[in-house]
């Protein structure tokens, strides 16, 4: 698959035509494809995008393993985008979700 050779031009498309796809069928989008597409998008340096869709993958998360991921990853692109403060908030997110307190 595109997504894990890192062609995420290619993947992206893919994720976009199953999201049309899903629309037309009256579904919804998958929460792990929510979430590959915005780590592509991550990985493509589109952080806005990228962190609109961690959001989403996020208000849909149940297991209590995937709460944790996406909050780091939603951290990694503040981070990266330049906003250390709020990528901070997110980790103790993250470390909150697993029970457990962020170390310094």
């Amino acid at each position: 698959m595109a997504y894990h050779r890192f062609d995420n031009e290619t993947a992206l498309r893919y994720f976009d035509h199953a999201r049309q796809a899903a629309n037309v069928l009256g579904k919804s989008v998958q929460i792990e494809q929510e979430q590959m597409a915005a780590e592509a998008l991550l990985r493509a340096g589109a952080l806005q995008e990228s962190l609109a869709g961690f959001e989403r993958a996020l208000a849909f998360a149940v297991d209590p393993s995937t709460r944790p991921h996406l909050l780091s990853r939603i951290s990694w692109a503040h981070q990266t985008a330049g906003d250390p403060d709020i990528a901070w908030r997110k980790l103790v997110l993250a470390f909150d979700a697993i029970g457990q307190p962020m170390t310094a």
